[in-house]
């Protein structure tokens, strides 16, 4: 596993991710293996975020979105 904090832009179908772009690559998503929302405490700015494992033909990776965009947390090997 690699972990990882970049921005990527990702194209959701409505809800869900279909395509992950990073830098010059693409990843077409294959399938949303699981999903889940991390809420953070308001006291610390109440950031909200929801996380997808999905998996793409390079593997799994989990990504998130808040408020600023998407964002890639970890690529699995």
């Amino acid at each position: 596993m690699k972990r990882a904090q970049h921005r990527i832009d990702v194209r959701a179908d409505p809800f869900w991710p279909v395509e992950i772009r990073s830098g010059e690559r693409t990843f077409t998503v294959r399938a949303v293996l699981d999903h889940w929302v991390v809420e953070s405490r308001w006291l610390t700015g109440g950031r909200r975020r929801l996380y997808f494992r999905v998996l793409t033909e390079e593997g799994p990776f989990e990504i998130c979105r808040e408020a600023s965009g998407w964002v890639l947390c970890k690529r699995y090997d």
